[in-house]
């Protein structure tokens, strides 16, 4: 039930406007990532529009180079 409840909170957090709740929401990611990485890249898919460069980069520190570009390509599609 942890990552149940951590990307719930995640969910909220990232739509919210303040530089440092998506900052950790990127931070929670990144370890989260190493145990559940597809279940973390679903969130990333699901939520990408409500992040920022930051927080991205920070969720996707663990990431292959080809897995971090195709996100961010994505992002820079997304992104407002």
């Amino acid at each position: 039930g942890f990552v149940d409840g951590a990307l719930e909170g995640a969910s909220h957090l990232i739509a919210r406007e303040e530089r440092f709740a998506k900052t950790a929401v990127g931070w929670v990611l990144r370890e989260l990532r190493e145990a559940e990485s597809v279940r973390v890249d679903a969130f990333l898919h699901e939520h990408l529009a409500e992040f920022s460069t930051e927080a991205l980069r920070n969720a996707l520190k663990h990431a292959t180079p080809d897995e971090r570009r195709s996100v961010l390509e994505r992002f820079r599609e997304v992104a407002p």
